[in-house]
């Protein structure tokens, strides 16, 4: 990766077709990454910002997903998740609080119908779960969330208050 210049092509993929913006992101490059960045600015690479976006928030660097943010990458898009339901079901607090301040949505569904706080639920990240039910409890009755009102509160959390 050090030999990188603004020219390298950013849609070239490694063996596992990984974007190099992906895994400067994942590892913390913030040299290559903003290297990347200024060329991204110059061509359409939005499906590489949203790939490296989520790279940095599965590995929970908070630093690298500000950096992404504010270099437009977007809080939504993708195949099947967008950033605030990997956040949600990594346990990742802190990004899930950044990426709400980026304009992520608390009641936006996973393919499957799941919402950020269901999958913190289901994965068991209690203060990030009591997180989403105080910024939602006005609304948290109101949610359309299907048959899927039962992640709310998992038998793992019964008698939390």
């Amino acid at each position: 990766m050090r030999y990188l210049s603004a020219s390298s092509n950013l849609r070239s993929c490694n063996i596992r077709g990984e974007y190099q913006l992906t895994l400067a992101a994942r590892f913390v490059r913030n040299d290559t990454v903003n290297l990347l960045l200024q060329s991204c600015s110059a061509m359409k690479c939005e499906e590489i910002m949203v790939s490296a976006l989520k790279a940095a928030i599965e590995a929970g660097h908070v630093d690298m997903t500000t950096l992404l943010l504010r270099s437009g990458a977007r809080v939504s898009g993708g195949e099947n998740d967008n950033s605030i339901h990997i956040a949600s079901r990594m346990g990742h607090k802190e990004i899930v609080s950044l990426l709400l301040q980026f304009g992520a949505s608390l009641t936006s569904h996973t393919d499957s119908g799941n919402t950020a706080l269901h999958l913190a639920s289901e994965e068991g990240h209690l203060s990030l779960v009591k997180y989403l039910v105080e910024l939602q409890r006005d609304e948290l009755y109101s949610l359309n969330c299907g048959d899927k009102r039962h992640c709310i509160w998992p038998r793992k959390m019964e008698g939390i208050t």
